[in-house]
């Protein structure tokens, strides 16, 4: 677990460029040599950053081995798999790159948010973030039993 945490709001640049904040940046370049796999989130309009070792070892074979010819199976692994690139990130800057693909995926603009999911990063649109879940009021009704049972 590599835990990345906390969001930062950046801004992509003219060329569509998403400048890694200073402490994410030296922390990826430890742990993979700033080398990520950008992939579509399964379920919500979001990017899906990975150190590209954690891609390889976990997530690459058991993705690919989804039906191609299946009903959900084939939705979800075009879903990843469709604006998928490997990049390297410019160790000076620490700038990635997203494809068209990747932002009409996530519906990204020129300000998106950058949220550390422990073991990767969440590439959101701010105002698609923002409404979601900065917003809202959740209820004991809608929490899962677990996170109540964490008492914070």
């Amino acid at each position: 677990m590599y835990g990345f945490i906390g969001s930062d709001t950046i801004n992509m640049d003219a060329k569509y460029r998403l400048a890694i904040p200073t402490g994410r940046r030296a922390q990826l370049i430890e742990i993979c040599g700033g080398e990520l796999v950008i992939v579509g989130h399964m379920e919500d309009p979001c990017l899906v950053v990975y150190p590209k070792p954690l891609w390889q070892d976990k997530y690459e074979q058991p993705i690919r081995a989804l039906s191609n010819a299946r009903g959900k199976q084939r939705e979800y692994r075009q879903r990843i798999l469709t604006p998928l690139s490997i990049v390297e990130m410019d160790k000076n800057n620490g700038r990635i790159s997203t494809t068209a693909n990747q932002r009409k995926q996530a519906k990204l603009e020129k300000e998106v948010v950058l949220v550390g999911a422990e073991h990767c990063f969440e590439i959101w649109n701010s105002e698609v973030w923002h409404k979601r879940f900065m917003g809202r009021d959740c209820s004991e009704g809608e929490l899962p039993q677990e996170i109540l049972d964490l008492e914070m």
